[in-house]
């Protein structure tokens, strides 16, 4: 199953030896893979994606909402995963959501790539357009690498897991179309992968709520008040 760790390593090491990674900030329409993570919904998973590519040699660019219901790029811990992935030889690039302004689109992505630029001390170049299948709105960006451009992306170069489904693509035949294509981008989301390949979305949310709720607690521990709390309620946190 692709979605298991094991199984997407083999992915990128044939990827690997098929071509050259590159970021989308260094594109220059070069016989090439374009590998790109959309981090909707877990930074920790998007970091487990960075080691494992750094440890293959693969180059990607991650793409960070600033506007996530689930993730704070301001926190601390946060902040200190956006680093680390850059580090690893990644870019970090704007997962920009068209949805929650009404106008002037680029000045709001410039806005929030600036957030990005102060955490990781560097310049935000590329931006991904969240969920744009449902808003069927694809605004231009002049000042940014845009990967739904014409530039980066048609439906002949393009291999993606949207809701855990390749769209009756082959990722391991389709990726070899680069002997004959200038390129292909590979949409991977981080939140689709793990050690045993779960592909549903109800014990994947679970999981991941269950997390932060003993992230919250652990922190908790050390308002005296919230230990009573705990006591008289008989509280417990059950991970599934």
């Amino acid at each position: 199953m692709i979605f298991k760790y094991s199984e997407l390593k083999k992915l990128l090491l044939k990827i690997n030896r098929l071509g050259e990674t590159i970021h989308f900030k260094d594109f220059k329409g070069q016989n090439c893979f374009l590998i790109r993570h959309d981090v909707d919904w877990d930074l920790k998973a998007a970091l487990n994606l960075a080691i494992i590519e750094n440890d293959i040699g693969v180059k990607s660019t991650f793409f960070i909402m600033v506007s996530s219901d689930n993730y704070n790029v301001m926190n601390y811990n946060n902040k200190n995963i956006l680093n680390k992935i850059k580090n690893l030889g990644h870019e970090i690039g704007l997962h920009f959501d068209t949805s929650i302004y009404t106008k002037e689109f680029e000045s709001r992505a410039i806005i929030e790539s600036k957030i990005l630029e102060n955490i990781i001390s560097d310049k935000i170049n590329s931006i991904s357009l969240h969920n744009p299948s449902s808003t069927k709105f694809y605004p231009e960006f002049k000042k940014f690498n845009n990967a739904y451009s014409k530039k980066y992306f048609n439906k002949k170069t393009y291999l993606a897991d949207s809701r855990f489904n390749f769209r009756g693509k082959e990722p391991f035949k389709f990726i070899e179309r680069i002997k004959y294509l200038p390129f292909i981008q590979v949409l991977l989301h981080p939140l689709h992968y793990s050690e045993k390949g779960d592909t549903n979305y109800i014990s994947k949310f679970e999981k991941m709520f269950y997390d932060k709720i003993n992230e919250f607690d652990k922190v908790q521990l050390e308002n005296t008040k919230y230990q009573e709390d705990r006591k008289v309620k008989g509280y417990e946190i059950k991970i599934k």
